[in-house]
């Protein structure tokens, strides 16, 4: 017995294929979006519909630019009839935004809440939240550049994030406190 409803598929590739096969196997039917670079993927063929996304000045540059289009992907989730969206992984799977547009627009967010997704997103929040319930975490800071644990030869790893927490975009080895100095802002 499935359920009825349609579901957009914001994102590409074969976790889209994946998704379009859940949901067919649920009773929903499923709208894939394609980059003008992916309009020949497979998961434009599992899919109940497809609809082009990311058409605009700079498209052909930067095809995975317009899976990250919020706006485009809420159209087309509108303009299809969709009641729910997935965003499978990577993406806008992590974030907030996105599910609150999506509720805001009156769809499903087929994954976490939004607030959950803002808590998890904030390693040092998520960190703190896991110690308040007593869950048994690896030694480490509260602060992003502070107390490191590089005592008793043990060498610490600095990631310097993208926004929203994701996405390590340089990580150094340190041996030495006096290390993290050369790493903060102004050398604080």
């Amino acid at each position: 017995m499935g359920e009825q409803g349609r579901v957009l598929i914001a994102n590409r590739g074969e976790i889209a294929i994946r998704i379009a096969k859940a949901a067919a196997g649920l009773g929903l039917e499923s709208v894939a979006v394609f980059s003008p670079a992916d309009a020949e993927f497979l998961h434009t063929r599992y899919s109940t519909e497809a609809r082009p996304i990311g058409s605009g000045p700079g498209a052909s540059t930067d095809p995975v630019g317009a899976y990250l289009d919020v706006d485009a992907l809420l159209h087309v989730a509108l303009e299809t009839g969709c009641d729910r969206v997935h965003p499978g992984y990577g993406f806008l799977a992590e974030s907030a935004v996105f599910a609150e547009r999506g509720a805001a627009a009156g769809l499903t967010f087929v994954g976490p809440k939004p607030e959950t997704l803002r808590l998890f997103g904030d390693k040092l929040r998520a960190r703190g939240f896991a110690e308040s319930l007593g869950i048994p975490i690896v030694p480490g800071s509260v602060d992003p550049l502070g107390q490191l644990h590089v005592d008793e030869g043990r060498p610490g790893v600095i990631g310097k994030r993208g926004l929203q927490g994701r996405h390590v975009h340089e990580c150094r080895a340190v041996h030495m406190r006096e290390a993290v100095k050369d790493l903060r802002p102004n050398g604080r």
